[in-house]
């Protein structure tokens, strides 16, 4: 692949591995090197079912389990296998639904937090086949 389009509706934010340690389960940086922004080119999702209403619990309002559906936004993959594209895991997760390939298709991995729990980036990109 030659290139990388990031179909999140934020920018993808890789980081240098360095000043980055781990805190219980997260890992966390105070300081780290941005290596590489790609910022959003559009936004490719899963679109979502209406909630179903179920039982409440102790008063409070319950639904089924959100259903996803058809991808919006995602193209059909490169016919030359140039072009990877970077998006969520709901969205990978329903393309595979769909039957769709996903040798193209990237998540954000090794994510990173900065000291208060906010994500600030990530250590990789994660594949999916």
């Amino acid at each position: 692949m030659n290139k990388l389009v990031n179909l999140m509706p934020h920018a993808f934010t890789l980081l240098s591995a360095s000043g980055v340690g781990r805190q219980g389960a997260n890992l966390t940086a105070r300081h780290t090197d941005v290596i590489r922004t790609i910022p959003s080119a559009g936004i490719a999702r899963a679109s979502q079912a209406p909630a179903v209403p179920a039982p409440p619990v102790y008063g409070i309002p319950t639904t089924e389990p959100v259903r996803y559906g058809a991808v919006v936004g995602l193209p059909d993959p490169d016919p030359n296998g140039e072009i990877g594209y970077i998006v969520s895991l709901v969205t990978v997760s329903a393309a595979r639904a769909q039957g769709r390939t996903l040798h193209d298709l990237f998540t954000p991995g090794d994510l990173v937090r900065d000291e208060s729990g906010q994500p600030i980036g990530c250590l990789s990109l994660a594949r999916h086949v």
